[in-house]
């Protein structure tokens, strides 16, 4: 979940913010799920993409990326 610079250090709401967003960062860390961030457009004003691969799989991740980034 991404957001914008700076958002996780407002007082009142930054804490909330980052617990938020280790909800969905946790669990695939946890399983093993391998993930990679390649930029591919903004959306809403924020970054966006992401690419998963299965727990060993760090070279169909990293591949996907490449491509992605070409």
């Amino acid at each position: 979940m991404p957001f914008f610079h700076d958002d996780d250090v407002v007082p009142g709401q930054g804490a909330r913010l980052t617990i938020d967003c280790l909800r969905f960062i946790t669990p695939g860390n946890l399983l093993g799920i391998l993930a990679a961030v390649v930029p591919t457009g903004i959306n809403d004003g924020l970054p966006s993409s992401e690419t998963h691969a299965d727990m060993w799989r760090e070279d169909v991740c990293l591949e996907l990326a490449g491509l992605i980034e070409q």
